[in-house]
């Protein structure tokens, strides 16, 4: 999904009186892959080789999630009760 679809269904969730929760999607359904190819494709390349290796993406960047996903729900869910009165309007 572009940036400007999620800002534009970001901007229709704001008229909506009260809160509720949206799941914003596109009508189309992709795969990563799928859309790898598609973007190698209008990029020209039609010899391309896409090898997936486990771990990479931290090996080169040394990076390390900090935040695990409990924590993560349990930070959303501590900003949701902070600030529940003014999400509901």
């Amino acid at each position: 999904m572009h940036a400007a679809d999620v800002v534009d269904a970001s901007l229709l969730a704001l008229r909506v009186d009260g809160f509720d929760a949206f799941n914003v999607a596109a009508s189309e359904v992709h795969s990563v892959n799928g859309t790898l190819d598609r973007l190698l494709r209008l990029d020209g390349w039609s010899d391309a080789r896409v090898e997936h290796v486990e771990g990479r993406p931290r090996e080169p960047l040394g990076f390390q999630a900090r935040v695990s996903r409990d924590e993560g729900l349990e930070d959303t869910l501590d900003w949701y009760r902070r600030n529940r009165e003014h999400a509901r309007g």
